[in-house]
């Protein structure tokens, strides 16, 4: 680290390497260790705003300026609907009691026929009298 870019490290953050930004402080602390004397007097005009700045009082913000401030922000839009709106979900939920009603009856119709197509299928009877149970023989 150089002379210059001591100072204006110190001009922008104050006489205490503490408040510089990390990547900088290693090489501060070793320009100071090697040039005590010009670190010094670098650091003397910013040691004394650092007390002036600590000595002068922290003005407090007005309201007015407070209600400027968040006036200032966004604001919510007033046509946005809650999540859990009824009206929003009625749709989705109608149409749900519809896919599952269609699907009962569909399924309902289809293991009547299943099982009148499988009742036909498992027992024949030939001509000698055998009974046929899924292709299986049985004396009858």
């Amino acid at each position: 680290m150089d002379a210059e870019r001591f100072e204006a490290l110190a001009a922008a953050y104050g006489a205490e390497p503490r408040r510089w930004p990390v990547a900088e402080r290693a090489a501060a602390q070793a320009f100071m260790e090697a040039d005590r004397a010009g670190a010094e007097r670098l650091l003397f005009e910013s040691r004394l705003v650092d007390a002036m700045l600590d000595a002068s009082p922290v003005p407090a913000a007005s309201v007015g300026l407070r209600d400027a401030i968040i006036a200032s922000g966004p604001q919510p839009r007033p046509d946005r609907r809650p999540l859990f709106d009824i009206g929003r979900w009625a749709a989705a939920g109608a149409a749900l009691a519809c896919a599952c009603v269609v699907g009962i009856v569909a399924g309902a119709g289809a293991v009547q026929r299943i099982t009148a197509d499988g009742q036909a299928d498992a027992i024949i009877a030939d001509a000698d009298g055998v009974v046929v149970l899924d292709e299986q023989e049985m004396p009858g």
